[in-house]
């Protein structure tokens, strides 16, 4: 989703999913997933960015910004807040076999090698030393506490004609280099926060964690604990699993659907041969002569005039 207040609003993720399908049948899928807490907190800070940056207006404090984003099922910023129904989507569209689930905690907590060699090995393609040394580079920081400041001070009609003027004098590569200095922006969420993003995203965590193996719990992610379920929603939960999974497999087994499609051939021709049988007794010729009088009946019978 575009993060400016006034960018226009983005093709639905069902209509992209199902392009993609369309052009790239036999496509791989990888999507990069972190901590829903991060992720939240990283799209306000680039919204804050933006909206002063660009726009020239302030941005609400976070946790009513959060509030407000959360008070709908898909909100403009964090509709996709909750991983599991857009990944879920993909995996019925390509097959679980074809979409690749990386957590960024993986990067972090396991290391540049295990994170590239799980996607080495979803590929198939060779990862040398060098490439391990490049993807340790970072590319794209989250904000520092200078840009945050201007952030807040540029919808001030008097600072932002002085922080017109500083840009005049200093060159774009000086600019960044200062404001891009100094340690980044930080974001303490209350405990009433995480909660109501844990009810957002927990059970969908909790289904992603058991369709592709991933500790989630073990990064740090906000989970739906079993004991947030009854005995039997619990149970019914894992039915649900066990079931689209075995579906799944069913769905995209050449040999099943082989099988399953000689079985509906089968079927067809048993019913043909039922309905040759019925269409023969003494029965059937009855109800098809009385139809046919019927039929006779009101097409010859005089119309109503009005």
């Amino acid at each position: 989703t575009p993060e400016l207040y006034f960018g226009p609003y983005v093709v639905p993720r069902d209509t992209i999913a199902l392009r993609l399908k369309h052009f790239f049948p036999a496509a791989k899928i990888i999507f990069t997933i972190r901590d829903q807490r991060q992720y939240a907190v990283s799209a306000y800070f680039n919204l804050k960015r933006n909206a002063a940056f660009f726009d020239g207006m302030p941005t609400a404090p976070f946790a009513s910004w959060l509030s407000a984003m959360l008070s709908r099922q898909r909100s403009h910023f964090l509709q996709n807040l909750s991983f599991h129904d857009l990944i879920d989507l993909y995996c019925a569209l390509f097959g679980r076999e074809n979409v690749c689930v990386l957590p960024l905690e993986m990067l972090v907590m396991d290391g540049v090698d295990a994170y590239l060699g799980k996607l080495r090995d979803f590929l198939g393609l060779p990862c040398s030393s060098d490439d391990a040394a490049r993807y340790r580079e970072i590319h794209n920081q989250r904000m520092s506490q200078r840009r945050e400041l201007i952030a807040e001070l540029l919808p001030d009609g008097r600072f932002s004609r002085f922080y017109a003027e500083l840009t005049e004098h200093l060159s774009p590569s000086q600019l960044d280099a200062f404001l891009d200095g100094g340690p980044r922006a930080t974001m303490e969420l209350r405990p009433e926060d995480e909660e109501r993003i844990r009810r957002r995203v927990g059970l969908g965590n909790w289904l992603l964690s058991k369709a592709f193996g991933l500790d989630l719990e073990r990064y740090g992610y906000l989970m739906a604990a079993d004991g947030d379920f009854s005995a039997r929603q619990l149970a019914v939960a894992w039915q649900e699993f066990a079931f689209r999974t075995d579906l799944e497999r069913l769905s995209h087994d050449t040999e099943m659907i082989a099988l399953r499609q000689r079985a509906e051939v089968a079927r067809l021709r048993r019913l043909e041969m039922e309905l040759t049988t019925v269409r023969q007794s003494p029965v059937w010729r009855t109800v098809e002569r009385l139809d046919r009088i019927r039929r006779r009946f009101l097409w010859t019978s005089p119309q109503p005039r009005d």
